[in-house]
């Protein structure tokens, strides 16, 4: 069975473009703490680690390209457009659908563990 926000009513297009870069956004700076912490100690680590931590610093880019993009779009979006994000909230992780819904998880508040969505979650062995 769906939950309540998977059966979401047609939003604004911009408001879920910009909900979308927001957690693009989320992305990077996570990546980028990561990135932070792996280039501290990355003169301890092997050279085969290089080409690990360089994969790394890329996903943090990537993930600020997009974030940019999806801010752009939104900012290009027509007054009036509108979807339905419904389908697209079928996400494994509860704190990100909640940060794509514009709804607030009171299940976890912790950035290193995510909570599996309830939906998903029930369907795992």
């Amino acid at each position: 069975m769906m939950s309540a926000l998977h059966k979401a009513r047609p939003q604004s297009l911009k408001t879920i473009l910009s909900r979308a870069a927001a957690e693009a956004q989320h992305l990077h700076d996570r990546l980028a703490e990561l990135d932070a912490a792996l280039g501290e100690v990355h003169e301890h680590l092997p050279s085969t680690v290089l080409a690990v931590l360089q994969r790394a610093d890329l996903l943090r880019q990537e993930a600020e390209g997009l974030a940019h993009f999806l801010t752009r779009l939104a900012e290009d979006a027509l007054p009036g457009t509108s979807c339905n994000p419904g389908q697209a909230l079928q996400l494994p992780l509860q704190n990100q659908i909640s940060r794509l819904s514009g709804t607030t998880s009171s299940k976890a508040t912790d950035h290193g563990s995510e909570i599996w969505s309830d939906d998903i979650a029930g369907g795992l062995p």
